[in-house]
């Protein structure tokens, strides 16, 4: 049933509307100062102990030399990591890049001393680039500038080559030395990856101590933090990592068939499908420039292969004694590789 309203009929509409909220004031509520709850007005001087903190004692607990950092070669080459950490040791050691004095070497220049030829983006290292690999490019590359150098095992708890005897505790000290110390390089083993660690930082678990020596108001060693600081040679990565030290020495006292990937710790331990058991090919190794100039060592074996006009192979180089009655290093036993 349709209904219509006549023409001179007027139909009315009306709302109601609510207009409290536009005549409240403007003015808001101030918000209470939640500061007031927790301080209090001081009913006399506050007396502040004095801080003695300076730059040459904190230097004990933040390290991170800049040169370190200067030498990374970066970016590396389609699975390069090993030779341009390599080639970032041997900088900081023996160019004026680092601590040296010789011309820096790019990676294009330590590859082609190596025998290696371009395009060198196409060359898979990772099949054929280990740890005992890089300590024997090492040598070369030490043999061919004419200086001399030490390389070994740094730290490495289980596998091929271990370091017995040393502990997480005392491989962090000495890591700590080794960072402080100009003459020493670094490079850790990841899962496959290569990369260098630069510098340190002790950090205190109490915010009391944020500015306290370590020596002195830091006896305790369950009241601090150690943090590593390790450049990455990929530009895929951040430059520099800031990696716990327990994370480091969880990832090296690992055993097949499980693995830590320290650059992806939120994945945790996984276990590989694998039948091997026992061993772990990460580790901690170090570089050492033991002397500026040529030693008459180095300066026979140049001779040698000039004479010869052979290539620098190794059978060459490891078929040479290279015993130098060199004092033993204070720092660590250098004696799986050394020229």
């Amino acid at each position: 049933m349709e209904i219509q309203a006549e023409p001179s009929e007027k139909i009315g509409c009306a709302w109601e509307i609510d207009l409290d909220d536009w005549n409240k004031s403007s003015s808001s509520k101030r918000k209470p100062d939640l500061s007031k709850k927790y301080t209090k007005r001081p009913k006399k001087r506050v007396q502040i102990t004095p801080c003695t903190m300076n730059q040459e004692l904190m230097l004990n607990r933040k390290v991170l030399d800049v040169r370190r950092w200067f030498c990374i070669s970066r970016p590396q080459y389609w699975k390069s990591c090993g030779m341009s950490s390599l080639v970032s040791c041997w900088n900081y050691l023996f160019s004026s890049l680092g601590t040296g004095s010789l011309n820096p070497i790019r990676q294009e220049d330590a590859l082609s001393i190596l025998g290696f030829e371009p395009p060198f983006n196409a060359i898979n290292f990772g099949p054929f680039t280990g740890n005992a690999t890089l300590m024997r490019w090492f040598r070369k590359l030490c043999i061919y500038f004419g200086v001399k150098g030490r390389c070994s095992y740094f730290y490495k708890p289980h596998g091929t080559g271990k370091t017995v005897g040393i502990s997480q505790e005392s491989a962090l000290e000495s890591l700590q030395q080794g960072l402080r110390n100009s003459n020493c390089a670094f490079i850790y083993h990841c899962n496959n990856h290569y990369m260098c660690p630069v510098g340190y930082e002790v950090v205190p678990e109490s915010p009391k101590h944020a500015y306290s020596d370590v020596a002195s108001d830091m006896n305790a060693e369950d009241e601090r933090k150690t943090w590593i600081l390790v450049g990455d040679t990929s530009k895929k990565q951040p430059g520099i990592h800031c990696i716990p030290w327990e994370e480091i020495a969880k990832d090296l006292n690992n055993q097949l068939p499980y693995l830590y990937d320290i650059r992806r710790r939120y994945k945790g331990v996984k276990k590989l499908n694998t039948r091997k058991e026992g061993g772990n090919i990460h580790c901690l190794m170090i570089f050492r420039k033991c002397s500026p100039h040529c030693s008459n060592v180095t300066k026979r074996v140049l001779q040698q292969i000039s004479d010869s006009n052979s290539n620098l192979t190794d059978e060459k180089i490891l078929a040479t004694d290279f015993n130098d009655n060199m004092q033993e290093d204070s720092l660590t036993k250098l004696i799986d590789l050394e020229i």
